[in-house]
């Protein structure tokens, strides 16, 4: 029995279990209900964004889910893949979706970073400009575009290391 591979599996599964849903709860219900809210939902986003722990729970699942998918993937493939193996392809496709989802997110965690520093200046002013708002309206449009990007790139991710072992051609 591979006691690694096993301890690696759990904690690839748990942390792309967080990481996904966390991903998918944000995509279909919290953005499209700040949406939906507009102005009213401003204090409960800036909170969100600001103050709670969601950025770094998303870097730390991602991160954990990428370290120990690179990990299995090595001991599984190895240092190179054979793409006649209709496992290693699969494979290889999920881990390339999954680290362009963890790029995305980061790309996020910069859009959110700027929009917080609208958020404040805002605040600091009192009322926005119409450059502040046409600012953070491009900030939200790009953050729902990443969302969306990185919700798809996740399903493909899963489907890949899913599917892979169905893949023997």
């Amino acid at each position: 029995m591979n006691y690694t591979m096993i301890g690696l599996r759990l904690f690839h599964i748990f942390s792309a279990v967080v990481w996904v849903g966390a991903t998918f709860t944000m995509v279909l219900f919290i953005s499209e209900t700040a949406a939906a809210l507009g102005a009213d939902a401003q204090k409960f986003m800036q909170y969100f964004t600001q103050r709670s722990r969601f950025q770094k729970y998303m870097a730390a699942t991602s991160g954990l889910t990428v370290l120990s998918g690179i990990w299995m993937y090595y001991i599984v493939i190895g240092p190179v893949p054979n793409f006649s193996i209709g496992r290693d392809l699969a494979l290889t496709v999920g881990a390339l979706a999954g680290f362009a989802a963890m790029y995305i997110g980061i790309r996020m965690a910069g859009t959110v970073n700027k929009m917080r520093s609208v958020g404040e200046a805002i605040g600091k002013a009192g009322k926005p400009s119409q450059e502040q708002l046409g600012n953070m309206g491009q900030l939200q449009e790009r953050l729902g575009q990443f969302g969306s990007l990185n919700a798809v790139l996740m399903v493909v991710a899963l489907a890949g290391m899913t599917l892979s072992e169905y893949f023997a051609f």
